[in-house]
């Protein structure tokens, strides 16, 4: 199937390529919403769909979806899961909950196959990539203190019906060296 972060298109052909070039759009994505925090456009009060605000701009293509079951196709997936708050994954070891310093909490969701050997590798990179997130944005006199969350979603019924889908839903209760294990 194709493979997307954010809405852009990954190479499906080498895993190595996929997994650099999702770890490369994922740190550009990551940068450019950490400067539009800076930039005061991204604030408590504004905008008021954050979704639509990064869904403005030159080089956004709105009518590609990371959840198209197809290239051609106009139809996409429903994520349809029980997921709660312990299914998150909080950048801080052995954390819960955001941090109480937190100016800013961030939650990413992942939709993956967990069935298939690409979706198990996938989630790996991402763990690794996320275990290098950085605490604060900015400059030590302009620091923003952040928490930041994940978490794994199935995204097709056979992922659902996997005995990992059942660990990922308290994955949060899980250190990071275990996660990573499991994969």
């Amino acid at each position: 199937g194709m493979s997307f972060v954010n809405g852009r298109p990954l190479p499906t052909e080498d895993e190595e390529q996929s997994r650099e070039k999702s770890g490369t759009i994922f740190m550009e994505e990551r940068n450019h919403i950490f400067q539009m925090i800076g930039k005061q456009e991204l604030t408590d009060a504004s905008p008021k769909s954050v979704y639509a605000k990064l869904l403005t701009g030159g080089g956004v293509f709105k009518r590609v979806h990371p959840l198209l079951t197809g290239s051609n196709q106009k139809k996409y997936i429903r994520l349809s899961h029980d997921f709660d708050t312990r299914s998150l994954i909080f950048t801080e070891p052995k954390a819960l909950v955001p941090k109480e310093d937190a100016d800013a909490v961030f939650v990413i969701e992942v939709a993956l196959e967990l069935d298939t050997d690409s979706g198990i590798e996938f989630a790996s990179s991402f763990i690794s990539i996320m275990n290098e997130f950085p605490a604060s944005i900015g400059d030590d006199q302009n620091a923003v203190n952040i928490s930041v969350a994940y978490r794994f979603l199935p995204s097709t019924k056979a992922s659902v019906a996997t005995p990992l889908c059942q660990i990922l839903r308290h994955a949060g209760y899980f250190s990071v060296s275990t996660l990573l294990s499991l994969f």
